[in-house]
């Protein structure tokens, strides 16, 4: 019979993993929204302009995103529990230097100190519990840590309102800061780092510059094109550095003997369904994130406080279901599992785009809470799709590549989905921005639809293989 409790069947070194690690993804995804609720102030404290304050919200997900894949492959060769420690103590000592900046260009270069932090933190976190858990339980593992991650980024905006609402926006980085301190201490205690973890290789450090040219050419691109326009100089400029810095990128993996990306993987059918499985699901859910709230606050009139209440629904959904899809991806096919998150994550966005300017507001928990049981169960089963795809020497780099396909895919959502609405949006008033949201989210749903479908063959295709036997891995002491 299979138990859905969170953590039955778990062993007590595992659940000191979880606990570690899962509530290091939270503090740290929680940070990279928390502070974009604080923005008004920090411009008004340092008496700048819009366009210059939201750097302070971009540039902490935008080297992130670019270093994850180097610091995954890291990992593997020297060790994933000496980067992650590494990561913890250099995202603790940058977020309480921001707590001191006194003027912005200062405060954006202790954002960048905690960024490369989150970039050796996030994908090794993955990584480690994947390795360490057994076969049999490793979907519910990833499950449980994925919840934590994705409940933190929904959570943050929550927490730096709450923080806000007592405290200057300081107050929300020497909060995130004294964390880091428990989560400093906490993991040296408990997290030991073995001398077998290392791992002979190379490291691409040119490939790394190209993609660290590349990615947040892209991800500036793909933000400023909306604001500014995709024919304005400085876009073009971005996309084109882009294209040059993914072509050369791709060029030197290609050659190189150990590459950033195991562009091999690409071959596997389930690989790539997983991959696709888990940008699809990004590409759907971020945009929900921010169109809510809007829609709750100028369509609705709700206060900000009850905007947060109505919003926690989605991370609780989130974390809460899964633990469940990761167990039932390891009872059953995963491409099964993945396919009924995504069928429900169609019903989400079809019953969200039926709101209107006279729903009432406790009707918009359906759709929320669709959505973040719907995420859950989809990106969970893919990534043990991804997982049984590799050999466990592997799993920094490849939870590296999982976490930048979610984070560009989201971005790729986002952008588009604000392009498209902002197109069909006849003026500025609610009734406009609503009728625009509704059809907006309508095409989206052939997309999720073909995902539906992809992810049903892809489970009927899939051969069942064993897992590899696991390498020797750190354990919670």
């Amino acid at each position: 019979m299979l138990r859905l409790s969170p953590l039955s069947g778990f062993t007590r070194d595992e659940r000191k993993l979880l606990l570690l690690l899962g509530s290091g993804s939270f503090v740290l995804m929680s940070n990279l929204s928390s502070i974009n609720v604080a923005l008004p102030q920090i411009q008004q404290d340092f008496d700048t302009s819009l366009s210059d304050i939201k750097w302070v919200a971009i540039i902490g997900f935008i080297i992130s995103a670019s270093l994850t894949l180097l610091f995954g492959r890291v990992g593997d060769i020297y060790g994933r529990t000496r980067v992650y420690r590494t990561g913890v103590i250099t995202y603790t000592v940058g977020s309480c230097l921001c707590a001191l900046a006194m003027s912005l260009p200062v405060l954006l270069a202790f954002r960048v100190v905690m960024a490369v932090g989150m970039a050796m933190v996030i994908p090794l976190a993955g990584a480690i519990l994947a390795a360490a858990a057994r076969p049999e339980r490793r979907g519910q593992l990833i499950g449980i840590s994925a919840s934590f991650a994705a409940a933190g980024q929904l959570m943050g905006p929550t927490i730096g309102g709450l923080i806000l609402d007592i405290a200057s926006w300081r107050g929300i980085f020497v909060f995130n800061g004294s964390l880091g301190i428990v989560l400093c201490a906490a993991q040296f205690l408990m997290l030991r780092s073995g001398l077998e973890e290392k791992r002979p290789g190379r490291l691409d450090l040119a490939g790394a510059a190209l993609m660290l040219a590349a990615f947040p050419s892209l991800l500036l691109a793909l933000s400023f094109g909306v604001s500014d326009g995709w024919t304005e100089r400085s876009t073009v400029a971005l996309l084109a550095l882009a294209a040059v810095g993914f072509i050369g990128f791709g060029l030197r993996e290609a050659r190189f003997s150990a590459p950033l990306v195991q562009f091999a993987l690409f071959r596997r059918v389930p690989f790539v369904l997983a991959i696709t499985g888990v940008a699809l699901t990004a590409i759907v859910q971020n945009p929900m994130t921010l169109f809510v709230p809007v829609y709750l606050q100028t369509v609705l009139d709700l206060s900000p406080f009850s905007v947060g209440l109505l919003m926690v629904s989605f991370p609780l959904a989130t974390i809460l279901a899964g633990p469940i899809g990761g167990r039932l991806a390891d009872r059953y096919p995963p491409g099964l599992v993945a396919a009924t998150g995504l069928a429900l994550l169609f019903v989400a966005v079809f019953t969200y785009a039926q709101l209107s300017e006279t729903t009432s507001a406790i009707l918009v928990l359906a759709p929320l809470i669709l959505a973040g049981v719907a995420g859950a169960l989809s990106r969970t089963a893919n990534q043990v799709v991804a997982y049984q795809s590799v050999t466990p020497a592997a799993y920094g780099s490849l939870a590296a590549m999982l976490n930048s396909s979610m984070m560009l895919a989201g971005t790729l959502g986002t952008t588009i989905t604000v392009g498209i609405s902002e197109s069909l949006a006849e003026s500025g008033d609610a009734m406009s921005f609503a009728d625009a949201q509704s059809q907006t989210f309508i095409l989206l749903l052939p997309l999720i639809a073909i995902g539906v479908g992809v992810s049903v063959l892809g489970a009927w295709k899939r051969k069942d293989t064993p897992a590899p036997d696991l390498a020797p891995t750190p354990t919670a002491g």
